[in-house]
Order: C-alpha cells, then structure tokens, then sequence
C-alpha cells in the first residue's frame, strides 16, 4: 500500500500566513530556504525578540542561520538548533521545529520556536520566584529583627527601673541573648544568600558586642581570627548562642581579679568534614568540674548546645594560665 505524501502548506502571501498564526502564542516564521532570510512571522515572533516586521525587500531583514545548512537534512531531523541574525546585530540561539511550506510558487520553511522559547519562560519564571522569595525572606528577617529589637528596648527599659543587682544582671543576660538572634536576623536581612550568612563576620561582630556589653570597667580586649564561611541560618542559631556564653563565661568569671585581660576567639574549617571555634583567655583559670556539673543557666546552655551542634568540647586550663575551649562541630550536609 503506497504510503501517502504529507501535507505541504501553501501561505498565498505574507497576510495570509500572518492571519494564520497571529493568534498563536509562540514565535511562528518563514524561512527562505537558501538565503535564509525571513519572509514572514507573527506577532509572537516580534515580542519575543523585539525585531519590527521584516521581510526580504528591506535591507535590514532579519536571517536565520541554520545548524544544518541544507533544508531537506534539517526537514529530516525535524528540529534543530539555529542562530536568529537581528537587524540591530544583535543574535538570538534558538531551537526549530522545521516543516516544509510554500509561500506562493516559492519554497519555504515553516518554522516553530518552541522549546527554547519554552526553556527561556522557565528560566524566567524560576528567576522571578526565586526573587520573590528572596523579597518575602527578606521581609521575614526584617521583621523578626524589629520585633526582637523591641523586645531588647522593653528589656533595657526594665533594666533602667530595677534596683537589685541580681536581678538586673539576669535582665542584661537575657538581653545579650536575645541581640545574639537579632544580630543574626540582620545578617541575613543584607546577605546576598537565601538562609547563609558569613558565620566569620557574624560571630566576630558578636563576640565584640559581648565583650562590651559584660566587661564593665575592666580592660578586656578581644583578638580574633577566622576564615570566610558560609553557614545555614539553622546551624548559626544554635553557634551564635554558644558563642555568646563562652565569651560572655570569659569576661565575666575570668578576670575577676585582673584589672586587664585578653580574650581570642578562632573559628574555620579543620580539614574537609569539621569547623573548630577556640574560646580563650589569658585569667585565672576555670575547673574543669565547672562545665561537667554546672547547674547555672549558662554551663547548662553550653552543654545542650553542643549537643545540639553534634560537637565535641574540650577544655584546656590551669591556675594562673587560663582557660581554653575548643569545640569541633561536624560541617554540615550540602
């Protein structure tokens, strides 16, 4: 049985075929199949690219340059890939769909811009949701940072009307706290990253607002040394918050008898699967018993931190030589 010939189409002239596929969505044009200039497209076509309608009796015509030079090969292959030649200079890649045409008596390729028109809308679309979501984190974080901000006020506040020193030292603990997240919101908030921040600088800036906020009139100076990281919000809370009580624990129980003293603080990678933070200072010196069965709030926020990081803690110190902790926590999973 005799296989039956395809369907050629035949466009009678440009507004014939314009009037065809006008109310198509997608970049629809004619091909000449051997100067490959365009002879024809639709109104998709000039959205898409930004081209003025061109025809080949215009010097200025727009051409279609083929992966596959021979239109029967690239008829054959059914699409292939091809370079639009603008008037402005301009070049545009494409992939077509390729059908034979006739537009009068002449030959033509009738020619669909589909999946890369197709794969340019995703690319679109998956940048336009990812910057909508950076806008609405963004607001988030913002936010957050602002009510955790009054909260600090309302606490300082409180501060202000309380007489009993036990009491205003809990509210000032309480305080530091809280501006260990805050801080991190606004990180976030200017970070160029979704959920990252530079852990380096953050806990830099941290470690300097502790020692300020607890040294009082002693003379207590911090020295610091990192490198670059990058860290998820969710292993920076728990960090942060650790941070604060191992300097916070320095300046406040180390110097108790010194006018002056010195603080380090180390954090980076140690090898290709952990981070090490080294807390150190140069006081009296602390027991080791202190952090083993220490019922204070902070000894106990210490030990469920690092539980809560996967880390190991281990403590170096001695009287007169002070004390030394280093915490080795695993980096987490891409």
């Amino acid at each position: 049985m005799a296989v039956p010939a395809l369907v050629v189409p035949v466009f009678p002239g440009r507004e014939h075929f314009k009037a065809l596929y006008n109310p198509v969505n997608s970049p629809v044009f004619l091909l000449h199949t051997g100067e490959g200039l365009v002879l024809a497209h639709n109104v998709a076509f000039s959205a898409c690219f930004y081209t003025p309608e061109v025809f080949t009796d215009t010097p200025k015509a727009a051409t279609i340059i083929l992966a596959t030079p021979h239109h029967v090969q690239a008829v054959r292959q059914g699409k292939v890939s091809a370079t639009l030649q603008l008037p402005d200079g301009n070049r545009q890649a494409l992939e077509l769909e390729l059908a034979d045409a006739m537009l009068g008596d002449e030959s033509v390729l009738l020619c669909f811009v589909q999946d890369q028109l197709s794969h340019n809308s995703q690319q679109i679309a998956l940048a336009a949701a990812e910057a909508e979501k950076k806008a609405l984190l963004n607001e988030v974080y913002h936010r957050v940072k602002n009510n955790l901000n009054i909260i600090i006020s309302l606490l300082k506040l409180q501060m202000n009307r309380v007489q009993d020193p036990g009491v205003r030292k809990l509210l000032l603990e309480s305080k530091s706290r809280i501006f260990t997240l805050a801080l991190l919101q606004e990180r976030l908030y200017l970070s160029p990253r979704l959920s990252e921040v530079k852990a380096n600088e953050y806990l830099i800036s941290l470690a300097h607002s502790v020692v300020n906020t607890f040294k009082g009139g002693q003379q207590i100076s911090l020295h610091t040394h990192s490198t670059e990281c990058w860290l998820k919000v969710d292993t920076l809370v728990p960090l942060g918050l650790l941070v604060h009580e191992l300097v916070s624990n320095a300046v406040v129980h180390a110097f108790s008898a010194q006018e002056q003293g010195q603080v380090h603080l180390f954090f980076g990678p140690a090898g290709d699967t952990h981070y090490e933070l080294i807390i150190a200072d140069d006081g009296k010196g602390l027991s080791p018993q202190i952090f083993e069965g220490g019922k204070t709030l902070g000894v106990q926020l210490i030990n469920s931190l690092v539980k809560q990081l996967k880390a190991h803690k281990q403590l170096e110190t001695a009287a007169g030589a002070g004390t030394k902790i280093i915490i080795s926590l695993p980096k987490p999973l891409a």
